[in-house]
């Protein structure tokens, strides 16, 4: 149910970002980036050791799941950074929130990305290497990428304390904001 909200969304906010300027948009990603450290940096440390059971209210999933999907497709991600946070507010053990957020991320990068090949395509936006408002040849190598890394990440997020996790996650994200909005 949640994946179909967040769908909603990131159709949505892809339209939306379509009409925002370059610097609008980095703009918004690295003030975004920058806001979710320092609420990772702010919030007790994850851990796993809660044995408790998930509470689903249909109201906090469909505004959730669409408000993360709207927000993921304006800064171009698949919503993980929220949707993790979220999950675990409601009561999934972190793991699970991990993996399940991986899932739900699949569709709704999926439906942002065509969201911005048909809104570039309607556009008439022709760069080089690029249909629509996507980049193919960056998209095959962040995908190959990250498909031959993933393996890694698991193996590491099962080995290494969730707070170390989170307090790395979060300094690599401020410091890409940064980045985004000229800081350093």
């Amino acid at each position: 149910m949640i994946i179909v909200f967040s769908i909603c969304g990131s159709c949505l906010g892809a339209l939306l970002a379509s009409y925002l300027s370059s610097s609008c948009l980095q703009g918004i990603f690295g003030t975004f980036l920058i806001l979710v450290a320092i609420y990772m940096l702010s919030r007790k440390s994850a851990t796993d050791e809660k044995d408790i059971h998930p509470v689903f209210a249909f109201h906090k999933i469909a505004s959730g799941g669409f408000s993360i999907g709207f927000i993921a497709s304006i800064v171009g991600s698949g919503g993980g950074i929220l949707m993790v946070p979220f999950l675990h507010s409601m009561k999934f053990r972190m793991r699970y929130a991990v993996g399940t957020s991986t899932l739900i991320g699949f569709p709704v990068a999926i439906s942002g990305a065509l969201t911005y090949v048909l809104t570039g395509l309607f556009k008439g936006y022709a760069g080089t290497h690029t249909i629509g408002y996507v980049h193919w040849p960056a998209f095959l190598a962040i995908t190959f990428a990250g498909v031959l890394f993933v393996p890694v990440g698991v193996k590491l997020s099962t080995v290494l304390p969730a707070a170390l996790l989170q307090r790395a996650f979060a300094i690599v994200i401020i410091i890409m904001g940064m980045k985004m909005i000229n800081v350093i």
